[in-house]
């Protein structure tokens, strides 16, 4: 069934994509330039990170590296993030930004631990934030309403398997180029 909204047809390919194609980018941003950060000076991180990596290793028989499991966290963040942004596989890599959020988020914000009270507010303040910005990745990785079928015609291109006049501008994922403009506006040139 087709609807008319104030800005045209909102049977899902509309107004919808072009959110979806805002957000995702805005969503990732945040977990590209922690994610470099995380990989190239993981050193400022260890510290704080052996409260986490060390249950985690023994949980899950990992190294017991936290230099290494934080670089491997980055590297994660990093990629999860960049497919996302560009509309990439973008449910698994909310997901994926998710379970990683949470170990990121308790050894960088453990406000429970803090004595000094202005300390301990900033960084309750910080983890309510992670935790947000984990609801939002929960949305989006199980978010349906974009899911439009798409035929994988080469590993650059896409091509709808529909068609429709609002799709080809709303379905076009970014490009490698635009992605770069976008984190070296973020994070400045290399």
């Amino acid at each position: 069934m087709r609807k008319e909204g104030l800005s045209g047809p909102t049977n899902g390919y509309g107004p919808a994509m072009l959110s979806h194609r805002l957000a995702r980018p805005l969503l990732a941003g945040m977990f590209v330039v922690g994610g470099i950060d995380a990989f190239l000076r993981p050193e400022s991180k260890v510290p704080k990170a052996e409260f986490v990596t060390s249950r985690l290793a023994r949980t899950f028989a990992l190294a017991e590296d936290t230099k290494l499991l934080v670089r491997v966290n980055g590297g994660v963040q990093v990629g999860a993030g960049l497919l996302l942004a560009m509309g990439v596989l973008p449910r698994p890599m909310a997901a994926s930004l998710a379970t990683s959020l949470i170990p990121t988020t308790l050894a960088g914000h453990p406000f429970w631990q803090e004595s000094d009270p202005a300390t301990r507010s900033a960084q309750r303040f910080q983890f309510m934030k992670n935790a947000s910005i984990l609801g939002g990745l929960i949305l989006a990785a199980n978010d349906t309403l974009a899911q439009i079928p798409v035929v994988l015609s080469s590993a650059t291109a896409r091509t709808p398997a529909v068609t429709h006049p609002h799709l080809e501008f709303h379905r076009k994922p970014l490009s490698i180029d635009q992605l770069t403009e976008i984190v070296t506006r973020l994070i400045g040139p290399a």
